[in-house]
């Protein structure tokens, strides 16, 4: 294997392409083919694998044969992400100079699925509308539950809205979980309270109650 002071400095992987606009990290070792010394006890040990793979199979696929001419690496103490471990919730009246200061420094913002509720096509909290260098969250610790926000929140119009657009209404909470997982945010965070299908009664925090509204989530 290609080491660096007897461990491994190298994680074999795979570039951005059709199947992965991030590309993938395999957390694999990678071979070191150029070492004349060890090239014997590589190949035997490959041509004794094959071997025993075509006694038992009639035929034998070699996965990413590309990788045999060109390979791809990360080094391993780089982290799975290129983001600072920060990021900043711009919600509220947002001006394009937050988005700017967000920007200049290069920090995460954050996007709420419960917020795209209106489909109106440009809602930034849509998920086909998210960015890439976001935080998705299914709600924020003020909003309610997915079911709570159905059941007690959602005016009826936006109700009629969502089924015409989703027709999942009995399974609110399972719709906004996978919202919040299927889209390009390199983050998703889902609520407990969400994942476990509460309702309004397992809500966090409520800023229109006292302080301790909510203590029971704890």
């Amino acid at each position: 294997m290609e080491l660096k002071h007897s461990s491994i400095h190298k994680d074999s992987s795979f570039p951005p392409d059709d199947c992965s606009a991030e590309g993938q990290n395999w957390n694999m070792p990678i071979y070191d083919w150029n070492n004349q010394s060890k090239k014997p006890q590589v190949f035997n040990w490959w041509i004794k694998r094959l071997k025993k793979a075509l006694h038992i199979l009639d035929i034998v696929r070699i996965d990413h044969f590309r990788g045999l001419e060109l390979y791809w690496s990360i080094p391993v103490d780089e982290n799975f992400l290129p983001m600072k471990p920060i990021d900043v919730e711009d919600l509220g009246s947002l001006t394009t100079e937050t988005f700017d200061l967000r920007d200049q420094f290069n920090l995460t913002g954050i996007r709420i699925v419960q917020f795209g509720f209106g489909f109106y096509p440009d809602n930034m909290y849509r998920s086909h509308n998210f960015i890439q260098n976001c935080v998705a969250y299914t709600a924020t610790h003020y909003n309610p539950t997915a079911i709570g926000l159905w059941t007690k929140h959602a005016e009826d119009y936006e109700k009629k809205t969502f089924v015409n657009n989703v027709r999942l209404v009995e399974q609110l909470d399972e719709y906004c979980n996978e919202d919040d997982r299927d889209n390009v945010a390199n983050i998703a965070i889902i609520q407990l309270q969400d994942l476990l299908g509460l309702d309004d009664t397992g809500r966090m925090n409520d800023p229109s109650l006292s302080s301790d509204a909510g203590s029971d989530s704890r």
